[in-house]
């Protein structure tokens, strides 16, 4: 690597990426609480140690979002609804949550401003109920112009607000197969709060301030009220001529991954590895992104992935393909 590309890459990944912690995950330096009894540390140990466990979960649904649009609004205000789209992603170990973004200048939730005037009139005629009703039926036209089907009243979740009088509506799109449409891309928590770039471009900053604030955003809850862990990003590597680590790069945007390549780690022990960040600046756009699982855990002899660091860049080696995932 040339001296001015060497320089180039420092700056870009102090830029965009050494703000990120280089372990722990951010929701576990927020003191969020977990059950810390001996049976459920033992519960969830088991589930995440048994690859056939089954585990029941639940996401926002046990938490207090919004339901009602009337309740004490200043109506002649400027509002802007945020459409927050997620998936509980079962097809791994854990599951974990993943949210559609649109790529503008920035990682952005699709908005629009929200339409006043009926819900004044109805406000002004006294007329009760009518101005959630307006409400949600914004939200299924807004829903509809985006993924072109028809909202499930079943997937609406309720809706938070901010002081800049930006409404975040919430919709569990898990169980939904449609297309969307190319400038659509999911994004993992970790993108969210940690690293707060996706490839070269940013994630908008109150994204980011949306789920700082709001914790229970970032976590799936079991029945026991566990806390699960989400999974950090990764860039798929395979050894170069040097014996050093590269990324995989797509050679168009379309192209699929078949094949994830095992590399030689220690031992002449196997494992599929992952950067942390990008290891280079040149073509970032072609990258594979991957939500990786990569928590150690107390039983070290049964321990399938290991976290190590070369060249001051961190590496996730996992062994075992349900614990983790191509998001693109």
């Amino acid at each position: 690597m040339s001296f001015v590309k060497e320089n180039e890459y420092k700056q870009y990944i102090q830029k965009h990426f050494m703000v990120q912690a280089s372990t722990k995950h951010l929701e576990n330096q927020n003191n969020i609480e977990y059950d810390t009894n001996n049976t459920s540390e033992e519960l969830l140990d088991a589930m995440i140690n048994n690859k056939e466990n089954n585990i029941d979960f639940s996401y926002i649904d046990n938490e207090t979002l919004s339901n009602s649009v009337e309740y004490e609004r200043d109506y002649f205000k400027e509002y802007k609804m945020h459409l927050c789209l997620y998936t509980v992603d079962q097809t791994l170990r854990l599951p974990y949550i993943k949210y559609y973004l649109k790529k503008e200048e920035t990682y952005v939730f699709p908005s629009k401003q929200i339409e006043m005037k009926g819900m004044i009139d109805s406000v002004s005629n006294n007329t009760e109920g009518k101005v959630d009703s307006i409400f949600y039926n914004q939200i299924q036209t807004f829903y509809h112009a985006i993924t072109n089907t028809n909202l499930n009243k079943d997937k609406y979740r309720g809706f938070l607000e901010n002081d800049n009088n930006d409404v975040f509506v919430f919709i569990d799109i898990s169980d939904e197969m449609f297309d969307m449409p190319n400038e659509y891309e999911y994004i993992i928590i970790d993108e969210i709060l940690n690293s707060k770039v996706v490839r070269n471009t940013n994630v908008a900053s109150y994204v980011s301030e949306l789920f700082k604030t709001y914790t229970f955003l970032q976590t799936v809850k079991t029945t026991e009220n566990i806390k699960v862990q989400f999974p950090k990003i990764g860039f798929i590597c395979t050894k170069n001529d040097e014996g050093g680590y590269q990324n995989i790069l797509k050679d168009s945007e379309d192209q699929t991954l078949l094949l994830y390549p095992k590399v030689e780690i220690e031992n002449s022990k196997e494992a599929y590895v992952f950067s942390s960040i990008p290891l280079s600046v040149e073509k970032i756009d072609m990258l594979y992104r991957f939500a990786c699982f990569i928590e150690n855990f107390d039983n070290q002899d049964n321990m399938d992935n290991k976290v190590f660091e070369e060249n001051e860049i961190q590496y996730y080696a996992l062994e075992n393909k349900d614990l983790f995932s191509i998001l693109s």
